[in-house]
């Protein structure tokens, strides 16, 4: 998670959405690669919810 993205564009807006990047080996199978797909669902399903700044003002 976070390898420095976004900093430019938070102190510009003065606010800060964080989102998720996942690196992967190019030599994941499939078989693991759905594992770790299914271990972050909760993750992604949580910040699927979360509303942007400008639709909670």
């Amino acid at each position: 998670m976070g390898i420095g993205f976004g900093e430019a564009q938070a102190k510009i807006d003065g606010a800060c959405m964080f989102g998720a990047r996942v690196q992967l080996p190019p030599t994941i199978t499939l078989g693991d690669l759905v594992q770790e797909l299914s271990s972050l669902y909760s993750l992604i399903d949580d910040m699927a919810k979360v509303a942007p700044p400008e639709a909670t003002q």
